[in-house]
């Protein structure tokens, strides 16, 4: 099924699911299952250290940009660009039983809901 979103809600989703602690049978159908995702967080993170080479300055080996620096609005824009782009992902949606019977908070379910299909 096509889904369409944009980039923080692959953010969001991405970040929900390295956060769940599953059962590994359950963690294997929901990875498999946000797949297309990978490709899209993995675009967005190469864009981000970007611009965080082009806006930020070297501190103790490390590039940042600090929310203080001049660079800071112009960084932060661009970002929000990213965040903003629409995306289009071929996800196969799983059944929410796939879950099984785990505890999981609304809040936890929120970000990745349209990997499910009722």
């Amino acid at each position: 099924m096509e889904i369409k979103l944009k980039m923080r809600d692959v953010l969001a989703a991405y970040t929900t699911l390295q956060n769940l602690d599953l059962p590994a049978p359950i963690a294997l159908k929901i990875m498999r299952a946000a797949r297309p995702l990978e490709a899209e967080f993995a675009a967005y993170e190469q864009q981000r250290l970007r611009l965080v080479n082009k806006y930020g300055q070297k501190s103790g080996g490390q590039v940042m940009v600090a929310q203080d620096s001049e660079q800071w609005p112009r960084f932060a824009a661009e970002i929000q660009q990213l965040l903003d782009v629409d995306i289009t992902v071929e996800i196969e949606p799983l059944p929410i039983e796939a879950l099984g019977p785990i505890r999981i908070t609304p809040a936890a379910l929120g970000p990745i809901l349209f990997l499910f299909a009722d």
